[in-house]
């Protein structure tokens, strides 16, 4: 099944939210079943044959991509064929619910995005990617982060990691598109959370790491801290660069109204003044 969100408030179109699936070809501009096998024999060459790495990207993805985790959904953003569009990242999930906040229906959709709480990592499968990460984002000069004011680290890549205690088999790695910011919409203290007018369930935790994503509800989960966990209803969604939440479009339209009484009014005051000299 499709699933093509378009976002057209009044006269301004602006451009869409779309599942990365056979349906929606016409759409994303390219072959996905081709696509696949090219992405699968990058991820070879890059990560040496390492088994764990490749495992760990594609673990459960299926060739028509419904599936959906944390490196899956990284991998498939840094190599996109189609420019125009990104893998969805945590502000463009309420740009999404701020035109339909049930689209995500029955499914869970991951973004390209991490919550870092705490430089402890919540399980021992995260501990070489938790020290890592840590590292990166206080060079960045990122290093108050807590339960109360988590990172998000939107888009990242990855590098191989051979230690076999590490059971990703890979660490994170930062990039010239790799976003960085507090979010203490995330804290472990809420349990609701406001994305562009639109309140949601928000499942946060305390510690350690988590990935982000749209839950089946739909819901927000900031709480899984299986980063590499994929499933049958799972979806990998892109977003049009362009695509603008309904919040900014009202302010754009209060805006361009009171531009347009102002023109009404100055051909109405050039009117008069015509009929004016015309009269005389």
């Amino acid at each position: 099944m499709s699933k093509y969100l378009e976002f057209k408030p009044k006269e301004l179109v602006i451009p869409s939210a779309i599942v990365v699936c056979p349906e929606n070809e016409r759409h994303l501009g390219f072959n996905l079943e081709e696509y696949i096998s090219e992405l699968r024999i990058k991820a070879n060459e890059q990560f040496k044959g390492n088994k764990r790495a490749i495992n760990t990207i594609f673990n459960g993805s299926r060739e028509d991509l419904k599936m959906s985790q944390l490196f899956f959904n990284n991998y498939v953003n840094n190599h996109f064929p189609n420019k125009d569009f990104h893998i969805m990242n945590f502000k463009d999930m309420g740009t999404i619910f701020s035109f339909d906040p049930r689209w995500f229906n029955r499914h869970y959709a991951d973004t390209t995005d991490v919550c870092l709480r705490t430089k402890s990592p919540n399980s021992r499968g995260n501990i070489a990617f938790v020290k890592e990460l840590s590292k990166l984002v206080k060079q960045e000069g990122f290093n108050d982060f807590s339960s109360e004011n988590p990172l998000v680290i939107s888009g990242l890549d990855f590098s191989l990691d051979e230690n076999e205690k590490n059971i990703y088999g890979l660490l994170p790695k930062l990039t010239q598109n790799t976003k960085i910011y507090y979010e203490p919409k995330l804290a472990s203290s809420k349990n609701r959370i406001e994305l562009e007018g639109v309140e949601k369930i928000l499942w946060s935790r305390e510690d350690g790491l988590s990935r982000v994503y749209a839950n089946d509800d739909p819901n927000v989960n900031a709480n899984n801290d299986n980063l590499r966990r994929s499933g049958g209803n799972g979806w990998v969604v892109a977003v049009n660069a362009g695509g603008v939440a309904r919040s900014k479009l009202n302010a754009f339209y209060k805006k361009f109204e009171v531009e347009r009484e102002k023109y009404k009014n100055s051909l109405k005051d050039l009117r008069n003044e015509i009929n004016s000299e015309i009269g005389n």
